[in-house]
């Protein structure tokens, strides 16, 4: 597909560079496909919408439908009350729309820590696949700021122990 990177952002924080390195992902599946929370999909259809359908998207003569009374209903089975499960199923909706006309896709992000000299640090979550490209931002921040506190959690802990040596993080 996209071999490209997608977008590369660095930051620094106490001597250790953090870098973002995002790219299209390529073997994501669909969002309906994945997760419960976006409601009923179909699958590609030759046919004329259903009265308590919506219609999702059109591709050569074939249509995908978002099942929009099941997708409340379901809603509902999980807990939420009439006009929540409306709302929530609207904006599923919405967002799988703006998916099926490439207006977000999914991104894996690895992420790379290094230390001032140059030696990369290893951290859990270095890698991340299926990272909603609307969402980046936000995941950033997240990661920045547990990437923040895993270095001075480290730069304390090595601090305690008397240790003046490069530093190696185990989170």
């Amino acid at each position: 597909m996209k071999n490209e990177p997608y977008r590369v952002s660095v930051s620094e924080y106490k001597g250790f560079k953090i870098a973002f390195n995002w790219h299209y992902d390529e073997y994501s599946e669909l969002p309906w496909q994945f997760c419960d929370s976006y409601g009923i999909v179909s699958e590609w259809e030759r046919r004329e919408k259903k009265p308590n359908e919506m219609l999702l998207h059109i591709s050569n003569g074939h249509n995908r439908f978002y099942d929009f009374k099941e997708s409340v209903k379901s809603f509902r089975n999980q807990g939420y009350d009439g006009k929540q499960a409306n709302d929530i199923a609207l904006d599923a909706f919405k967002h799988l729309q703006k998916f099926c006309r490439d207006q977000w896709f999914y991104l894996n992000c690895n992420t790379q820590v290094t230390d001032s000299n140059g030696n990369e640090v290893k951290f859990l979550c270095d890698n991340v696949s299926m990272i909603e490209s609307d969402s980046l931002c936000d995941y950033e921040t997240d990661q920045l700021s547990y990437l923040r506190k895993a270095i001075d959690k480290e730069i304390n802990e090595q601090f305690k122990a008397g240790c003046s040596d490069v530093l190696t993080l185990a989170v």
